[in-house]
């Protein structure tokens, strides 16, 4: 079992190598190798970054192909070299194929197009379209031009891959019909929580909530140096490549129909650490200074990262602890997507236990695993089964595991409060960050007194 999922999770590891490949590229052109070396830094020692790199998921995908698109677009704008141009399109039909992110580089593509041309850029050598630009407003022409190639090319990547995938011969209808459901919130099999409250829908600032608790302290305190820093040294003109890309993906992810989930915001994530490389950009400073805090917030990062490890999907900075765990932060795919399932058995397997009463969030079988499972809810009952008999005010006594994302109440088939019992008391251990065990002892004491007493009251208003 562990091979199988190790060979699932595999493209995930090589799709990250090429994201960090890529994240290292763009800030040696932009800044210099140093600043290059910081990014690559930054991303290696990710928690976040890892997280998703070692899960059987598109997650990674979507940042990597996001990227590569804008980094092969802006080399294009930049060289016009016509190799930049195909590369262009092939890596955005990768990105539509990964994402319905990818079409905020439409948006992107044709701003940085129309920039790029109608700041004077005129005829070089290699260039694809040199008479063009001698027209009345030759170069916006030249820019549509660019543009219906990248179009083109990322269409037929897209739609090839599609059709591949989904065998139906319309596959612009399917995509569109899924762009619907995915616009309207649909398959959404949990309630957008955070910070312990929960809502039908997301809130506006949910993308710098997600960032604030789940970013790593000296991640975000480069981000914030190198913005301060736009102040005394304004941006390029290729740095408006990925500011202008940033700021499209983050005014888009305030309006995320699915909720507060840092997956969704991976591409942000990595444009925000090239960004931040900014802080090593050879402008001429000779200074040792900013070189040495760099470098002692990257060794920093890279501890944080050790002692992490594998915990790296429930990792959140320091601040957060402060206010509470997983429960209380950030639920589902950013702290708890059923990987700690492992873990788990070994954890029953010191104890001796085969069998728990279990509500764990995700796909996999506890069976798989040697566990024998007592269901609780939200798990729907087997065909001719009973309901599951768990009362929340007294539940039976065993051993409880419970997943963070159920413990705060979030599946929408979960009746709110339904763990209140275990919320209101300490787990007897936390196992990867994710699933909180519980032992719940019998309910009489030794001389057989109850140990405790509910009355339920009529619902009736007080007089």
């Amino acid at each position: 079992l562990d091979r199988a999922v190790f060979l699932f999770r595999l493209p995930s590891l090589w799709l990250g190598l090429l994201l960090r490949a890529v994240a290292w590229r763009c800030p040696r052109q932009l800044y210099g190798p140093g600043a290059a070396s910081l990014a690559l830094a930054l991303l290696a020692f990710s928690p976040n970054i890892l997280a998703y790199t070692r899960l059987a998921t598109p997650d990674i995908a979507r940042a990597t192909f996001f990227v590569a698109a804008l980094f092969a677009w802006s080399r294009y704008l930049s060289r016009q070299a016509p190799g930049w141009l195909v590369a262009s399109g092939l890596t955005f039909g990768l990105a539509l194929s990964s994402s319905y992110a990818a079409l905020l580089l439409m948006p992107t593509f044709t701003f940085l197009a129309v920039l790029s041309s109608g700041l004077g850029r005129g005829p070089r050598p290699g260039s694809s379209s040199p008479r063009l630009v001698r027209l009345p407003l030759g170069w916006l022409w030249r820019a549509v031009l660019e543009l219906i190639v990248v179009a083109l090319l990322g269409g037929l990547v897209a739609g090839g891959l599609l059709l591949a995938t989904t065998r139906q011969p319309d596959v612009l209808a399917a995509y569109l019909d899924a762009l619907r459901r995915f616009a309207g919130g649909a398959g959404s099999e949990l309630r957008p929580t955070m910070l312990g409250r929960s809502a039908e829908s997301g809130w506006l600032y949910d993308t710098f909530v997600i960032l604030g608790l789940k970013l790593p302290l000296p991640t975000l305190l480069l981000f914030v140096v190198a913005l301060a820093g736009t102040a005394a040294r304004p941006l390029a003109r290729r740095e408006w490549d990925v500011a202008f890309t940033a700021l499209v993906f983050l005014a888009a992810s305030l309006l995320d129909p699915l909720g507060p989930e840092l997956r969704y915001l991976l591409p942000l994530l990595v444009l925000m650490i090239v960004f931040s490389a900014r802080v090593l950009a050879q402008d001429g400073s000779s200074g040792w200074l900013r070189p040495a805090l760099a470098g002692l917030l990257a060794l920093s990062l890279a501890l944080t990262s050790l002692f992490t490890f594998p915990d790296y999907l429930s990792y959140f900075n320091l601040p957060a602890r402060f206010i509470g765990d997983a429960p209380e932060l950030l639920v589902g795919s950013n702290s708890d997507w059923g990987q700690d399932l492992g873990q788990l058995a070994e954890y029953l397997d010191r104890r001796g236990v085969r069998s728990a009463h279990l509500s764990l969030y995700g796909d996999a079988d506890p069976a798989a695993y040697g566990i024998d499972s007592l269901p609780l809810p939200p798990e729907t009952p087997a065909p001719g089964a009973g309901p599951v008999a768990f009362h929340p005010l007294n539940p039976a006594p065993g051993l409880y595991a419970i997943s963070a994302t159920h413990l705060s109440g979030a599946p929408r088939d979960l009746e709110p409060g339904t763990f209140g019992y275990f919320n209101s008391r300490e787990p007897t251990a936390r196992i990867g960050g994710s699933i909180y065990v519980y032992d719940v002892p019998p309910l009489a004491g030794e001389n057989g007194a109850p140990r405790w007493l509910a009355r339920c009251e009529a619902a009736a208003p007080l007089a």
